[in-house]
């Protein structure tokens, strides 16, 4: 059984007070356009030029088999990863994308996560609406 299931619970190294990491939780609810933001809709960090991750969790643990994050202002991530629940490792599976929606297909993932990092480069905002992690159960 493959199921999708966007992000229950967001925290972010950094955060302003309306743009919440708890913001990028649930499925999307932003305008969807990506040249601008309106709080309370969205994570954004403090600043576009601040190092910041934004950490997402999952309810249900899969061996993913794709995933898409819905940006909603400039986004700019430096590296995407996922979490390996069996060796408690942290798996790289992206480099630097800038699309406003990223959709990634994954093949060799071979493990269970329920856990995601998306870490922004330091010249872009990289507001984010929602993420959705889909996998076999």
């Amino acid at each position: 059984n493959i199921i999708c299931q966007y992000a229950t619970s967001a925290s972010a190294t950094s955060e302003q007070a309306t743009y919440l990491a708890s913001y990028a939780t649930n499925a999307p609810n932003a305008d969807g356009e990506c040249l601008s933001s309106i709080g309370g809709f969205s994570w954004a960090p403090t600043s576009w030029s601040v190092p910041a991750q934004l950490n997402l969790t999952f309810a249900t643990p899969v061996y993913a088999t794709n995933f898409t994050i819905f940006g909603d202002q400039g986004m700019s991530w430096q590296s995407i990863w996922l979490y390996n629940d069996n060796t408690n490792e942290w798996v790289q599976v992206s480099g630097f994308s800038n699309a406003c929606v990223h959709k990634q297909v994954l093949t060799t993932q071979n493990f269970k996560s329920s856990k995601m990092k998306l870490i922004k480069t330091t010249w872009d905002w990289s507001a984010t609406d929602a993420v959705q992690l889909c996998g076999k159960v």
